[in-house]
């Protein structure tokens, strides 16, 4: 998954534009008195930061991609919550979740354990020329070549290129600065921040090798990190394993679940419909690319046959990766064919 984000954050290698940090759009979502979810940007590209007022502190979500949006909500939290930021939680390493760490290295900074190497890769990466140079020269996708292959929203493909110029901003003007959690866990694990708690756990592989999701029992939240995310299809990789990723969510989703709140890191809150017809794409698509393989058909065959259509109950979905021309379901053929044998 990691090579996606490269994608994304290698898209455009162009003249580089200055970020309007101040006039940066931000939504405030508020779910309960202590329950706050900060969306960024116009579109989904961008991430969210949720917080949690406790009676020991603010414990806060994600820090964004930019260390100045991610000072701007932070300075917006212990307005709206009368309070101090006590620790932040990463749900994963990815540098759109990460970029803003540096904005709370003040307090304890939580994660999985493969955020540390996730972190620490995209860190080399972005003071490696050579890896750059490979990177542009691999990965590049100019941006009318972009709007020519993806039929979405403007906005969001526009918002998508924004993203990309900003990091080669932050990278030339020495900002990209690597910030690793101080707690690194790598199953579960629990913080108790005065009365409420705060269940880490673990995912198999499957946006990124660090997604973790974390429940809040006294605010009935779930926050799934980019697992999944409201109107996106979720990611396969070749490491994931489907059995144990529906093991993980199943007390969190069945028909007596006690959670009132799905929060992705992107856009708005999902459902635990959307999450139960996810898993239903996830299982059926298995399933099939595993029927496909097995009667001899090749993995171009099995796309061909396995169309988005096949899946009537996805109708609403974007089938791409935020604003890119990253085609989700035929990646996660590809990821499920890899797995067999």
């Amino acid at each position: 998954m990691l090579l996606m984000c490269a994608v994304i954050l290698f898209t455009v290698i162009q003249q580089v534009k200055s970020q309007d940090f101040v006039n940066f759009p931000i939504t405030k979502i508020k779910l309960s008195g202590n329950v706050i979810l900060y969306k960024t940007g116009k579109t989904s590209v961008y991430t969210n930061m949720v917080a949690v007022k406790t009676s020991k502190g603010i414990v806060v979500i994600d820090a964004l991609q930019y260390p100045e949006v991610a000072e701007r909500v932070k300075e917006m939290i212990k307005k709206d919550m009368k309070g101090q930021i006590s620790y932040l939680i990463n749900t994963h390493g990815a540098y759109d979740h990460t970029g803003g760490n540096i904005a709370f290295e003040d307090v304890p900074i939580i994660g999985q354990l493969n955020v540390k190497t996730e972190i620490e890769m995209q860190s080399k990466a972005s003071s490696n020329p050579q890896a750059l140079q490979a990177m542009e020269q691999q990965m590049i996708i100019k941006p009318d070549q972009m709007r020519s292959t993806y039929p979405g929203s403007p906005e969001e493909i526009d918002e998508s290129i924004e993203s990309g110029r900003g990091l080669i901003n932050s990278i030339k003007n020495n900002k990209f600065i690597a910030v690793i959690p101080d707690t690194l866990f790598k199953e579960q694990y629990t913080l108790k921040s005065g009365k409420t708690t705060f269940l880490m756990e673990s995912n198999t592989p499957s946006y990124s090798r660090s997604d973790i999701i974390i429940y809040i029992p006294e605010y009935k939240t779930l926050i799934v990190g980019d697992i999944f995310n409201k109107n996106r299809l979720p990611l396969f990789s070749a490491a994931t394993q489907l059995d144990k990723w529906e093991e993980l969510f199943e007390p969190y989703i069945k028909e007596d679940t006690k959670v009132k709140f799905f929060l992705g890191t992107h856009g708005y809150p999902i459902t635990v419909d959307e999450i139960r017809e996810q898993f239903k794409y996830l299982r059926k698509l298995s399933d099939e690319v595993k029927r496909f393989k097995t009667e001899g058909k090749t993995v171009e065959e099995t796309k061909a046959n396995l169309t988005l259509d096949k899946f009537p109950f996805l109708s609403n979905y974007n089938p791409y990766f935020y604003g890119s021309a990253i085609h989700i379901h035929n990646f996660n053929i590809d990821a499920i064919w890899r797995q067999l044998k």
